[in-house]
């Protein structure tokens, strides 16, 4: 879990200071800065609450994993049904 909180914590240091920079520039820099300042909090709330970061994790993980399979389940079936349109194109060509 401390991985993952230093990786928040330096993105969101990061992104504060891109920020800065735009707002230097007359860029548009709110948005930047919001979602710093939330990557930073959910940084240190990582630290201090490493079980509840390690549940979001696997949850995660586990959502990404049954989505991608249905999608290529799906995708599979279509592929076969293009076969199928396929092998008729060509006997009919044929």
């Amino acid at each position: 879990m401390l991985w993952t909180a230093l990786w928040l914590i330096t993105g969101g240091a990061l992104g504060a200071y891109l920020a800065l920079l735009e707002r230097s520039a007359k860029l548009s820099w709110g948005w930047t800065m919001a979602f710093s300042l939330i990557a930073i909090v959910a940084g240190v709330l990582a630290i201090v609450y490493p079980g509840i970061t390690l549940v979001g994790l696997i949850s995660l993980t586990a959502s990404f994993g049954i989505v991608g399979g249905i999608a290529l389940l799906v995708g599979a079936g279509k592929m076969q049904s293009i076969e199928r349109d396929v092998q008729r194109a060509v006997q009919r060509a044929a």
